[in-house]
């Protein structure tokens, strides 16, 4: 597990804040991620303003391969991950301002940064677990 404070109260713009639940930021060594025997990797966002916690649990496979579609090669990779109100997920490193609104509207549409089939999806580890 992976845990990230909430950057929602102090990172972003307080006209953005409205339509976000939680905020979070990671640094990821892309050797480890190459190597990881994990069957999943889980993300932990508690969002303090909304008094909630979800969580992205992505197969490591899967999660480098969008990682590197978004964020070209790099021994470390940053990424975001932003929860919505309307129950969204989105990895939001290095897009435009006007991307940023669109992802708090729940307007924004590009497949390669949506994580929301990711979001609390927990089957998968409890299908493990049998």
């Amino acid at each position: 597990m992976k845990f990230s404070k909430d950057f929602l109260v102090t990172q972003v713009e307080p006209e953005l804040r409205r339509g976000l639940k939680a905020c979070g930021w990671w640094t990821l060594d892309r050797t480890k991620l190459q190597s990881s025997e994990a069957d999943y990797w889980v993300f932990v966002l508690q969002g303090f303003a909304s008094r909630s916690v979800d969580f992205v649990i992505v197969p490591p496979r899967e999660l480098l391969r969008r990682l590197e579609t978004i964020h070209v090669r790099q021994k470390k990779i940053q990424t975001y991950i932003w929860v919505t109100g309307g129950k969204r997920c989105w990895e939001t490193r290095g897009l435009r301002k006007s991307d940023q609104f669109l992802i708090a509207l729940g307007e924004y549409k590009r497949q390669s940064r949506d994580f929301t089939g990711w979001l609390n999806a927990w089957w998968p580890v409890a299908r493990l677990n049998r």
